[in-house]
């Protein structure tokens, strides 16, 4: 009480005390550590050997947050209104950066000191100036959820469109950062709920709250009418890109909603998806709505030899997801269904050393389920699974294919010949080939 009954009685011509009791004040009422030091910093420049105008613009040293910001800055960060008013009825510069290029007007906005906003905006600070990184006062109110504060920036003139560098909008950031109250209050300011950012961005705001697991921004988004079909710079629905991050409540919100027969630009469908990113809860919920041997369609880049007309399986087995295998087979997958190379889903495994996967394909011993026909199936250039496994000197997939009755000789190209061609350091391997079979068939 003594500290505002002093400052009354200084008035405004006590220009040094005056300041050094604004610079005491923030001392009293910030709450980091970092702005006390900073204040203190500046209440001992009180000194009288400087003007108050000099004082009030005073840029304080580097900090070891790499910060250079003046006292204006510190009193909108803590919300000290008393030395704000004070500091600019001193001359104090509302435009002033700080080392970043952020007002004072960003860091009320940011802590949520509406009536410092307010107090800055009166006095003419320009509320859509843009930080090095090309964040604006609403950009930093909306990413820390500061609602209340973003409605009034927008009521003085803030320009809800406006794009960060990295092509963000102030609606992008507050999904991103799971900000409901946020989203809400700037779709409601005229915020397009659709819009997509820069061109280098291509995301809707929907994708961004969906790719970083923000479930309540997704469900706001969506009641206020957000669709679901806009795709990414990728091709990829919200759909999509929940089933590849395994989120299965965004997936309920978003299926009524959603195309599940959309594709993205690789040819891939949510379905899909799933499978090749082992994501067995989505899967799991897909399954039912989908058809098991849907194909992907031909990718919108790559040459006529880019392979497509894969199922969900030839997914999972290239990436090894041995537990989507299991779900898809025992949701009828075909195991030896083939790809648009006349690949087969056991090629992919193969090829990629998936052995969990693999396994999972012809069966454990005893109770191997492919024919002799099916294991050594060529592709369109006369590859076997062998072949491929060979090529690549992936070993324990070599025994496995060849225990489970794959034969060396078979195909148009050696399994012997490729894996002396690439992979001529690996001596066991070549044994294993030259034996024919473990336990067996000679090769001439």
């Amino acid at each position: 009480m003594m500290r505002h009954s002093t400052a009354r009685a200084c008035g405004v011509g006590g220009t040094h005390l005056r300041f050094c009791l604004s610079a005491l004040a923030l001392l009293d009422d910030t709450r980091s550590r970092l702005d006390r030091a900073m204040a203190l910093q500046l209440a001992k420049r009180s000194d009288g050997k400087m003007p108050v105008s000099s004082l009030a613009n005073a840029v304080l040293p580097r900090t070891g947050e790499g910060e250079s910001i003046t006292a204006l800055h510190l009193a909108a960060r803590s919300g000290s209104g008393e030395v704000a008013a004070v500091l600019l009825e001193s001359g104090a510069d509302h435009a002033v950066v700080d080392s970043r290029g952020r007002t004072p007007l960003s860091f009320a906005a940011a802590a949520g000191h509406g009536g410092i906003a307010k107090m800055l905006l009166d006095a003419q600070a320009k509320v859509d100036n843009q930080d090095s990184l090309g964040w604006s006062a609403l950009h930093h109110a909306a990413c820390a959820g500061q609602a209340a504060v973003c409605t009034l920036l927008v009521e003085r003139g803030a320009d809800v469109s406006l794009l960060t560098g990295e092509g963000m909008s102030a609606l992008h950031l507050a999904a991103q950062e799971g900000k409901p109250a946020c989203v809400k209050a700037l779709a409601q300011a005229g915020a397009r709920v659709d819009s997509t950012g820069s061109a280098s961005l291509r995301r809707s705001c929907l994708d961004v709250a969906v790719r970083h697991g923000k479930l309540g921004c997704v469900a706001a988004l969506l009641q206020l009418g957000a669709d679901a079909r806009v795709v990414d710079g990728d091709g990829n629905t919200p759909l999509n890109v929940a089933a590849s991050k395994g989120e299965p409540l965004a997936l309920r919100a978003l299926l009524p909603k959603s195309d599940l027969g959309v594709a993205n630009a690789q040819g891939l469908q949510a379905f899909h998806t799933a499978a090749a990113c082992g994501q067995l809860e989505a899967l799991r919920l897909l399954l039912p709505l989908c058809d098991v041997h849907a194909r992907t369609s031909k990718p919108a880049s790559g040459s006529a030899a880019t392979a497509h007309d894969l199922t969900a399986l030839h997914l999972a087995c290239k990436a090894g997801q041995a537990g989507a295998v299991a779900e898809l087979l025992a949701a009828g997958a075909q195991r030896d269904a083939l790809d648009s190379q006349r690949r087969s889903a056991l090629h992919y495994a193969a090829w990629f050393g998936r052995l969990d996967a693999l396994v999972g394909i012809v069966g454990e011993p005893g109770a191997y389920v492919l024919h002799a026909q099916q294991l050594d199936a060529q592709d369109a250039l006369g590859r076997t699974p062998l072949w491929f496994a060979a090529a690549q000197g992936h070993a324990e997939c070599c025994a496995a294919l060849i225990s489970a009755g794959a034969s060396v000789t078979a195909g148009a190209q050696s399994p012997c010949a490729a894996a002396k061609q690439f992979q001529g350091h690996q001596k066991e391997l070549l044994a294993m080939l030259q034996a024919g079979k473990i336990g067996g068939e000679a090769v001439e």
